[in-house]
């Protein structure tokens, strides 16, 4: 059979019997996407603040989504945009829309702990 991309097309079909007679109709075949598009983030990330900072750089690969029919647009639509994060936990939010407008998202922590031992400097005695 054929295949019929999203939206909507038009099929022409004829027929002939045996006398020669001809008949002709058309009619609309429509084709909606209801597949929702997919998108994998990272595990979790937990890391140790950098040595006197409070915070740390911290880089991973973005997640990229897939759809079904090929034409999507993935977003970073939560978090923050710099690779530097402070002490705490930041969620990061990744979003892929299709053309039809469906989106899956999907998120994942980047904690940063502050390990560093705190210091003291005691007066003279």
């Amino acid at each position: 059979g054929t295949r019929f991309p999203v939206g909507q097309s038009v099929v022409n079909v004829t027929s002939t019997d045996a006398a020669g007679n001809v008949a002709d109709c058309a009619f609309t075949v429509t084709v909606a996407d209801t597949t929702i598009p997919q998108i994998t983030c990272p595990a979790p990330i937990s890391v140790n603040s950098a040595p006197g900072y409070c915070g740390q750089n911290v880089t991973y690969t973005a997640p990229v989504g897939v759809d079904n029919c090929g034409s999507y647009n993935t977003a970073q639509t939560g978090g923050q945009q710099s690779s530097y994060f402070a002490v705490g936990v930041v969620q990061q939010t990744y979003t892929v829309t299709d053309a039809v407008g469906l989106n899956a998202s999907c998120s994942f922590a980047v904690t940063v702990h502050d390990a560093e031992l705190p210091t003291i400097t005691c007066p003279a005695s």
